[in-house]
């Protein structure tokens, strides 16, 4: 009697759903070959939002370090921080820390030694940067000498989009990139797809992480500039900007330039305010054309400029393609907002189907439109202060 063979193993079930007729649904297993579980990280504006997105199933935090990061306002002290990394460690989770605004080259050993040792010491699971000759430093000096598991993460604002970008990231001793906020954007076709799984191959040749955005606010041309020529309207902020800097009592010293994003001072949005007929002026005044003002009208209209995207079905591409990060942008937001998107996303990666994403179709709308009322708040509020810079009365 001849032996049976085995069945052939399977690397998904199959259910049916609730609809009418029946409908066939494929469920990957996370024992499927090449497909893995990708971590989730997610924001931390503030304490009481670390402890809400962790409690949601968040795998990791990200938080911006006072006067270091891209988002001023939503930073955490150093002691706060300190604080965050002994809870978070204490629940199993990881913990990053941004310092992606540019850091000058007077600042970078002040940074190395006041901010950066600290941090390391207190277990810190890496640093998001933007400033390449940190990324250098921090791992010549530490990732190299005895703490090989500490994460160098090239940041958004580094706005990575090609293979040839990831290689020039190699160089400055990266593990990790966060690819540009366009190619977050909508739609995913099979051009997005395949562009994403050439940055998939790219990254597996160099042993990288890679890690991409499924909430988060993009630009006209992707956060940061670079060699992708991203955007750069902060151009038109130069004769409203003013130099701030910061010295602490340990010595530590920051400068930042309001109104630069990567130089640390928050965006003005022009491409949001552009409506406004002070602004479109401002910009003729100094050196911007009427096709500039034109094309940022354009983008506005078409909803394809600076805008909130929460992702949904694209999650799933996202996990098939393999991202090692699927991560939450809106440490802005209220810690209220970030559990509940937290807690949404945690519940697709741990059952990615169809079926799932469906349960919180709902949600997600809600919540995109609670992200866009309180940016359309900001919005007037940067308004009134461009008023204020150029000694005009605001009236909303």
């Amino acid at each position: 009697m001849k032996d049976k063979k085995p069945p052939k193993k399977r690397f998904f079930k199959l259910t049916k759903t609730k609809q009418k007729g029946i409908i066939i649904e494929i469920v990957y297993m996370k024992t499927q070959k090449n497909i893995k579980t990708p971590e989730l990280k997610a924001p931390a504006g503030n304490l009481e939002m670390v402890k809400k997105v962790i409690e949601a199933g968040a795998d990791s935090i990200f938080i911006g370090l006072e006067d270091c990061s891209r988002r001023r306002y939503d930073e955490l002290t150093l002691l706060e921080t300190i604080y965050a990394t002994k809870w978070v460690k204490q629940k199993n989770k990881k913990i990053y820390i941004a310092l992606n605004a540019d850091i000058p080259d007077d600042e970078i050993q002040g940074v190395l030694d006041l901010r950066v040792k600290e941090l390391v010491n207190k277990g810190v699971d890496g640093f998001i940067l933007r400033t390449p000759k940190l990324m250098e430093r921090i791992s010549s000096e530490y990732r190299r000498k005895g703490y090989p598991d500490l994460e160098i993460i090239a940041s958004v604002g580094c706005n990575i989009q090609t293979p040839e970008q990831i290689k020039k990231y190699i160089d400055y001793g990266i593990s990790t990139l966060v690819l540009s906020t366009e190619l977050s954007k909508r739609p995913y076709d099979d051009k997005r797809k395949n562009q994403l799984i050439e940055l998939r191959k790219t990254a597996d040749k160099y042993n990288l992480k890679l890690e991409i955005l499924s909430a988060l606010t993009a630009c006209i041309k992707g956060v940061g500039g670079g060699d992708a020529k991203g955007c750069d309207l902060y151009k038109y902020a130069e004769n409203l900007t003013c130099k701030i800097t910061h010295e602490y009592p340990d010595g530590f010293k920051r400068s930042y330039f309001d109104f630069f994003p990567h130089k640390g001072g928050g965006c003005l949005r022009w491409c949001n305010i552009i409506f406004d007929p002070e602004v479109q002026q401002y910009i003729l005044n100094n050196g911007g054309t009427q096709d500039d003002i034109d094309a940022l009208v354009k983008h506005r209209e078409n909803k394809t400029g600076n805008i909130s995207i929460i992702h949904d079905y694209e999650i799933l591409d996202l996990i098939k393609i393999g991202m090692d990060v699927i991560k939450i942008q809106g440490r802005e937001n209220t810690p209220q907002w970030a559990g509940e998107i937290t807690k949404i996303i945690r519940n697709i990666i741990d059952n990615p189907s169809e079926s799932e994403v469906d349960k919180h179709k709902k949600s997600f709308k809600t919540l995109k439109n609670d992200w866009d009322k309180r940016r359309f708040q900001g919005d007037t509020k940067l308004l009134s202060e461009f008023y204020k810079r150029t000694g005009k009365p605001f009236k909303i």
